[in-house]
């Protein structure tokens, strides 16, 4: 928005960076897998798995709104260097067992994770001519046809350095109650704990909770299952909550699920209705979630209940079809209305592949993505940044060059729709214009 409470629209191509900010990200990952057979109907199932992630940035923040002359803008250079380190194990034994002249299911098993984080931070100060100070605080005199390029740059010094250790033990079982009636039944054992700082504030916590899950499916016909669930949430958090200065208590919550699942010619095609309920405790808000002149709590209950409706697989031998329709609701329950208003409440997908008779190494394909419309309101002006309901169309065509090799072209947002991605934060993002890729894959 500018100083007049308008809303701006850029060119995608316009970006106010100058040339020395950057955002590298390097990703690190080692695994394993081992199973052993232990009978016939059991197996011993051990995995680990490292991952590390370093991102080393150089970035320019904008503040404000701007004048018609291009002045108003406040900047701060930052820069950053953030390292995380995460091991997870898990042990598991699985199987089947006999009981009462029927096979049932089983696993069993404990799971630990580590993960430390090391982050360090530098504060930047800017020198060009371009720039007033005011009350400490640099201003642009027109920040849309000038970059800053004069800066200096502090020492790194530690800004967060905390590790989290998660252990659970969890057990489930699936009974085999008749032919069309099954129960799962599980429980998962959660001890956590954090110690550490980050940017001053103690990320500390030492929780543990039991949280017992079930479902159960029931076959109506050959084509037709419903199905029942019920998840117990418990997550340990290290939000920290603003009235107390610790860290927040641990989301807790409940998650329903109610849905039906069919098929059709020979299961070549699927379907699936389905209801869900979560409900969460203790959950904390980014600035962004609700309404900010309404608020009261930092940390709130939220509760998000929606229906979701899919179709997917062959209608034809050379007509394959893939559609989902989402309709999703969220409400912050202690301060009142809807939350995360910048996520859209309804989604449609529709995707169509065909392979003509003549050329069936042909497919070709069309594809349309739906959203309604997303706003976040702005308290400077007591109004919403809004974007508007929008769909996408994409294409694509593929052909096999042989039983190995194939070739396939496709073109994304081929109406060249300019759109807002999601305003979380305080941030929007325009998303990609239309482009167009040609790739070679190769199977063996």
């Amino acid at each position: 928005m500018d100083s007049t409470g308008k809303q701006i629209s850029y060119d995608r191509s316009y970006n106010p960076n100058p040339d020395w900010t950057y955002w590298d990200n390097t990703s690190r990952n080692a695994f394993f897998e081992l199973k052993q057979k232990l009978s016939e109907t059991w197996s011993a199932n051990l995995s680990y798995n490292y991952n590390e992630k370093d991102r080393k940035s150089q970035l320019l923040y904008y503040y404000g709104y701007p004048n018609a002359d291009g002045s108003g803008i406040s900047l701060t250079p930052s820069g950053f260097l953030e390292n995380n380190k995460l091991h997870t194990a898990d042990l598991n034994l699985q199987g089947k067992f006999d009981l009462f002249n029927r096979e049932h299911e089983a696993i069993i098993g404990y799971t630990f994770s580590n993960s430390h984080q090391n982050d360090h931070a530098k504060n930047g100060t800017l020198h060009d001519s371009n720039i007033n100070y005011a009350n400490n605080v640099p201003y642009t005199t027109d920040w849309a046809s000038w970059t800053p390029n004069n800066v200096t740059w502090s020492d790194f010094s530690q800004t967060a350095d905390y590790t989290q250790r998660n252990q659970s033990v969890y057990a489930a079982t699936r009974l085999h109650l008749n032919d069309d009636l099954k129960v799962t039944l599980g429980a998962n054992y959660v001890k956590a704990k954090s110690e550490g700082t980050s940017y001053d504030a103690p990320m500390v916590y030492d929780e543990s909770k039991v949280s017992p899950y079930a479902g159960i499916t029931y076959n109506f016909t050959p084509e037709y299952t419903g199905y029942m669930s019920y998840t117990s949430i418990f997550r340990p958090q290290t939000a920290v909550d603003e009235k107390t200065g610790k860290v927040a208590d641990p989301i807790k919550g409940k998650s329903y699920e109610l849905g039906f699942k069919s098929s059709w010619l020979d299961n070549k095609l699927t379907g699936t209705l389905a209801v869900f309920r979560t409900e969460e405790n203790n959950y904390p808000l980014r600035p962004t979630d609700s309404h900010p002149l309404n608020r009261t709590s930092a940390i709130s209950d939220l509760r998000s209940q929606g229906v979701e409706v899919g179709l997917a697989g062959q209608l034809t031998d050379q007509v394959n079809v893939s559609l989902g329709y989402t309709q999703f609701s969220l409400q912050d329950l202690k301060n009142g209305g809807a939350a995360r208003t910048y996520n859209p409440t309804q989604s449609f997908n529709l995707l169509t592949t065909y392979s003509p008779t003549q050329l069936p190494k042909l497919k070709v394909g069309a594809g349309v993505k739906w959203q309604s419309k997303i706003t976040r309101f702005d308290p400077s002006f007591n109004t919403y940044l809004k974007q508007s309901d929008y769909a996408l169309l994409n294409l694509m065509a593929s052909y096999d060059l042989s039983p190995n090799l194939s070739i396939q072209a496709n073109a994304n947002n081929v109406t060249d729709k300019k759109y807002l991605n999601s305003f979380t934060d305080g941030q929007a993002f325009y998303g990609a214009p239309a482009n167009y890729t040609v790739a070679f894959r190769f199977k063996y």
